[in-house]
């Protein structure tokens, strides 16, 4: 699937090593500190959207684990990271995670390993205060936030319309729902791409989607607007920390892009 990213990152200390199935037992948040703070194995990502438990969650019994490709291990961390820092600010242990990770030992011009040290390199000289005001002032604002993480909003031009009624129905056909303590619309940047990592890997009831229905999801509901937010965060004024992040999903939705068209 995306072979040439692997290759390019497999000498990146963050990709180094097997994953483990423990991860599975953890909460969103949770995976994504220890899949940034481990940096001897790949992680592997699974469970519902967007978990907003601050402790560690439970772990759950897990009868008949199954194996995950390498590569989609990888994707899914991937998104289960920008899933985070889009839906809120990274808190002060996915910072220093972060920090810790930015080793990387590819090829110095592959522009995802620059991307990656650039962003990393931010988490180590900011603060979580700084971040949250900073995730204030771009996606939230006083009244209309100055950068939209809603897809409705660059498909049509405004919030709650046709693109989101579309999606709702595709989500509910994958068997997916929002979670009720969640007020933000489906189409929100953070939960399409929790989508896309459930996807990947599937949870514990179900199997990963096939290729062909994560080519489908990409191609109707993000491609066609994620790399515009991507720019609308770059180019605002207010951000700085987030101008890094967004550079970080902007490479990575374009490697995203060019292997599903192969």
């Amino acid at each position: 699937m995306i072979d040439k990213m692997l290759k390019k990152l497999s000498g990146h200390s963050m990709f180094q090593g097997d994953g483990k199935l423990k991860r599975l037992q953890m909460c969103a948040d949770c995976r994504v500190v220890d899949m940034m703070s481990n940096k001897e194995e790949a992680s592997i990502l699974t469970g519902k959207p967007i978990c907003n438990d601050k402790p560690p969650c439970k772990p759950f019994s897990l009868n008949n684990p199954r194996l995950i490709d390498p590569e989609d291990q990888v994707r899914a961390d991937f998104y289960a990271l920008l899933a985070t820092l889009f839906y809120r600010a990274p808190d002060e242990a996915l910072l220093r995670a972060m920090m810790l990770s930015a080793e990387p030992e590819g090829e110095a011009a592959d522009g995802l390993a620059k991307a990656w040290a650039a962003l990393a390199a931010a988490s180590a000289v900011v603060s979580h205060d700084a971040v949250a005001e900073e995730y204030e002032a771009v996606f939230v604002g006083v009244g209309r936030p100055p950068v939209m993480l809603f897809g409705s909003f660059y498909l049509s031009g405004f919030m709650n319309e046709k693109p989101l009624a579309e999606l709702r129905g595709d989500l509910s056909a994958l068997g997916f729902a929002r979670d009720p303590a969640v007020t933000e619309p489906e189409d929100h940047l953070a939960a399409l791409c929790d989508v896309m990592r459930a996807m990947i890997l599937g949870d514990v009831a179900d199997s990963p989607a096939e290729i062909g229905q994560q080519r489908a999801f990409f191609a109707k509901h993000l491609q066609p607007w994620a790399l515009q937010c991507c720019a609308a965060i770059t180019q605002n004024e207010k951000s700085n920390y987030y101008r890094k992040a967004a550079a970080f999903a902007q490479t990575f939705f374009e490697i995203e892009i060019q292997a599903f068209e192969m």
